[in-house]
């Protein structure tokens, strides 16, 4: 019998939905809290979610993201009564399977549901190397060719070997994640759990307590235990993306877990014992956090084990024209290709992408909803060249502004002082441009003129 999880935050739709699966011989399992659905997910097998996009907590949207990194083999149908183009690329982005429009009709949901729990099974037939394409990058079928992506794929295979932390570190939106996948599916811990979460994306008594779980009565609310989800990756990955967004208190916590293999649920008195390979993401340059007092240095030390830095798609043009196969392969409309102009590759081929990967893979979802087998010009693609200009013309000022403050009498104070070696007088000099810029490592380095990889290799020098 397969298995539904319904939420919704209004309780008469779940009662509704409820009763009419129910009629269809479903296993149902309902809830009008999101959180409560998720932690249902984590520890019961589930074939499909069917839920709502609004709520508190955590959104439909979120929730999809949630419960594909906990298992892919789950199906996710959205429903919500605000239906519009940008709500939909966002959920198919997430890896919803189809969006229902309320009011809706029951036969509408039901064959939904039929056509969902067909493409759920047929991901559980695949290999797991086969699901993995879905959700990941495949070093035997990798999406790009550029020399800064390939070296560093080919270098995934012996880090997975080993069971030492690594750091990965890159701009928001080049696959930090889909890496740590990669690692997680090349080691031996690939039959256990990979398990995810956001730093930044929950409150720091919410983290805390979904890091390292709770027993009964440790805070209000906490009505049954819970496992954490550090022990759910019990012999498997655990990844911790935006880890610069840690607080200072549970960064202690953190590196007791990770000196002494063990944690502490709140409100239970002995620790626990866990058996994980922990791989962390930040697109923040974690060094400049420790000098700035945001960031513990003994954690630092812990973390950076293994760095990796991923490039961002600026500096890997060539890999923008399998990366657009792929992203349209996935969404059955491989066809298209043939329909994108010249004039529309020069433009995709032109634009610097400050999103990254992730802002390429919505813009190709978005002209599959709008164009949907026409022909794609240049005036078809929403990225403004305009703003690349602006952001060169920006640039060009802070050089200035930059130049202007090291020639003010405290700089040439300390330049005529300075009897250093040329090396040195680049390093000051670089840290005053990532102190300048907040520790932002990509900017920085577009200031200076180079790789992030050639300055985190400077930077370490």
């Amino acid at each position: 019998m397969k298995k539904i999880v319904i939420v919704d935050d209004e309780i008469s739709i779940v009662i509704q939905l409820k009763m009419l699966l129910k009629d269809y011989n479903y296993d149902v399992f309902a809830t009008d809290d999101s959180l409560e659905a998720l932690d249902y997910i984590r520890n019961n097998p589930v074939d499909l979610l069917l839920s709502d996009i609004r709520m508190p907590e955590m959104n439909g949207i979120q929730l999809t993201e949630e419960v594909l990194k906990i298992d892919p083999g789950i199906v996710t149908i959205l429903l919500t009564a605000y239906a519009d183009v940008e709500s939909t690329i966002e959920a198919m982005n997430k890896g919803a399977f189809k969006y229902i429009v309320k009011p809706y009709k029951n036969e509408e949901v039901i064959e939904a549901i039929k056509q969902a729990l067909e493409r759920s099974s047929y991901i559980r037939r695949q290999s797991v190397a086969t699901t993995d394409d879905i959700i990941s990058i495949d070093p035997d079928t990798i999406v790009g060719k550029s020399s800064t992506f390939l070296s560093i794929i080919q270098q995934l295979p012996a880090i997975a070997a080993s069971d030492a932390t690594v750091l990965i570190m890159g701009e928001s939106g080049v696959g930090k994640e889909l890496i740590a996948r990669r690692i997680h599916n090349l080691s031996n811990r690939c039959d256990h759990p990979f398990v995810a979460v956001n730093c930044g994306a929950l409150p720091e008594n919410l983290l805390e307590s979904e890091l390292f779980g709770f027993v009964k009565g440790a805070f209000t609310g906490a009505i049954s235990k819970k496992a954490g989800l550090m022990a759910t990756a019990e012999k498997g990955t655990f990844f911790m993306d935006e880890i610069s967004e840690l607080s200072l208190s549970l960064q202690v916590k953190l590196l007791r877990a990770i000196q002494r293999k063990e944690i502490l649920p709140l409100g239970q008195t002995f620790p626990q014992l866990i058996d994980i390979r922990l791989i962390v993401a930040t697109n923040k340059y974690l060094y400049e956090e420790v000098k700035r007092g945001r960031f513990r240095e003994d954690l630092y030390y812990r973390l950076n084990v293994i760095p990796l830095v991923i490039p961002p798609l600026k500096e890997r043009k060539d890999d923008i024209e399998e990366l657009v196969k792929l992203f349209l392969k996935r969404l059955n409309m491989e066809d298209m290709f043939e329909m994108i102009t010249k004039e529309a590759w020069d433009k995709l081929l032109g634009y610097k992408w400050p999103g990254n990967v992730r802002e390429l893979e919505n813009i190709i979802e978005r002209l599959v909803v709008v164009k949907h087998g026409q022909k794609i010009y240049a005036s078809d693609i929403p990225i403004d060249s305009e703003s690349e200009k602006d952001e060169i013309t920006k640039d060009i000022e802070y050089k200035k502004d930059l130049l202007i403050v090291s020639q003010s009498s405290d700089n040439s104070e300390i330049l005529e002082e300075f009897n250093g070696t040329l090396a040195e007088l680049e390093s000051i000099y670089i840290r005053n441009v990532l102190e300048r810029v907040g520790g932002n490592r990509n900017k920085a380095a577009k200031i200076l003129g180079i790789n992030p990889a050639t300055l985190f290799r400077k930077l370490r020098e």
